[in-house]
C-alpha cells in the first residue's frame, strides 16, 4: 500500500506532529513532581573526581536524580530533563566510578575479549545507598554547593 500526500498536506501533518511534541500536558510532564537546582563537588582524599557517577536514591518514593561529574569533580543533578535538578526530599547517595581492562581475544577484534576485568575508582562502599554514608536533603530552594568529600 503507497500513501502519497501533496506537499501541503505533508507540511500540515509534519506541523500536527510538533505540536504535539514538548506539550506541558503531555502524558510524560503531567504529573512529574517540581524539581530544584542541585549542584556540587566530589573530592576523593581531597583530589577532584572527573567522570564519577552520582545517583540520589530517594528514601522515600520519588524519583531518582542522576550526573556525571566534570574534571573539577563538580556535577549538576539531572531527573526528567538534562540538569533540571532533584524533587524535595531526603536521598541517600551513591558516588561510583570505575575503570575496566580487557585481554583482547587473539581471534580477532571481532571477537568478545578474554578477560574483563574492572577497577574500582572510588571505593565500594560509596556506590551502595546503605553504606555509602552520603545523605542530601532538597529543598524548595535547591542547594548549590554540596560537597562530598570521600576517603580511600
Amino acid at each position: 500500500m503507497r500513501i502519497c500526500l501533496t506537499r501541503r498536506q505533508a507540511v500540515s501533518l509534519l506541523v500536527l506532529m510538533a505540536a504535539g511534541c514538548g506539550s506541558s500536558s503531555d502524558k510524560w510532564s503531567k504529573d512529574r513532581p517540581a524539581v530544584f537546582r542541585v549542584s556540587g563537588t566530589v573530592l576523593l582524599d581531597g583530589e577532584p573526581v572527573e567522570a564519577a557517577n552520582v545517583n540520589f536514591v530517594p528514601s522515600v518514593g520519588t524519583h531518582a536524580a542522576y550526573a556525571l561529574t566534570d574534571e573539577q569533580g563538580n556535577f549538576q543533578l539531572s531527573t526528567f530533563q538534562q540538569g533540571d535538578g532533584a524533587p524535595g526530599g531526603k536521598y541517600q547517595v551513591t558516588v561510583r566510578k570505575t575503570v575496566q581492562e580487557s585481554t583482547p581475544n587473539p581471534q580477532g577484534p571481532d571477537f568478545p575479549p578474554l578477560v574483563v576485568k574492572e577497577t574500582a575508582i572510588v571505593p565500594e562502599k560509596y556506590s551502595n545507598p546503605e553504606t555509602s554514608g552520603l545523605v542530601a536533603e532538597v529543598t524548595d530552594g535547591g542547594i548549590s554547593d554540596l560537597k562530598f568529600e570521600l576517603k580511600k
